[in-house]
């Protein structure tokens, strides 16, 4: 029977009532099984109850949104909303942990930002990371930005062990955001401590991880 007619087509609640269907015969064929062979015991009542269990389970499970799915409808809801510049904020996910760096014009932009990423199905939370910049200093902080972030590279090209890792370096109002990967601990300790000692930089978020 289906549950939402009002919402789905003829076709895809016909689709969705077979397979309740099916999924309803499987777990009376499991009962009549065990009736069959005589398999009362609390060990076989507890099998069938897993059983149809998972039956049901399943296809919640499998509809449960992915990390790149996420950040498009974060960086969607964004883009529809009045008064945030969604060109300006960066949006990751990791494991359903949405992340929002880069700049923005006032404080009601920022929540209402991490308000919009939290709403997205799937979000487990939201790391608000933005940072404030009023539209008259804006030009002068995104220069700023601008070489705080080619000095944090050069530091890492020239560190032995960093060179050749997958190191991505954002900044935002002096905020520099390490993301990727790399092969050591030690090496992400040192990324972190030569982000941290670059001038203009007031602090650093990590959101660098360790292969392995």
């Amino acid at each position: 029977m289906c549950l939402a007619p009002s919402i789905c087509s003829r076709g895809v609640c016909a689709i969705r009532a077979v397979r309740i269907g099916d999924r309803y015969r499987r777990r009376r064929n499991i009962m009549n099984w065990d009736r069959i062979e005589g398999k009362h015991s609390k060990h076989s009542k507890w099998w069938i109850a897993a059983a149809a269990s998972a039956l049901f389970a399943a296809p919640a499970m499998a509809s449960q949104p992915g990390d790149a799915w996420i950040t498009s409808k974060v960086k969607l809801r964004l883009i529809r909303h009045p008064g945030i510049a969604p060109l300006a904020i960066n949006v990751d996910t990791r494991d359903g942990i949405v992340t929002l760096f880069g700049n923005i014009s006032t404080e009601d932009g920022k929540r209402e930002a991490g308000r919009q990423a939290m709403a997205v199905s799937g979000v487990n939370l939201v790391q608000n990371e933005l940072q404030v910049v009023s539209k008259v200093a804006e030009r002068d902080v995104e220069k700023r930005d601008a070489e705080i972030r080619k000095s944090v590279n050069q530091k890492l090209d020239a560190r032995d062990g960093l060179r050749d890792e997958n190191i991505d370096v954002e900044v935002a109002n002096g905020v520099v955001r390490l993301s990727g990967k790399v092969d050591r601990p030690d090496e992400h300790a040192a990324a972190l401590e030569l982000a941290r000692s670059t001038p203009g930089v007031h602090s650093v978020f990590d959101d660098l991880r360790t292969r392995g």
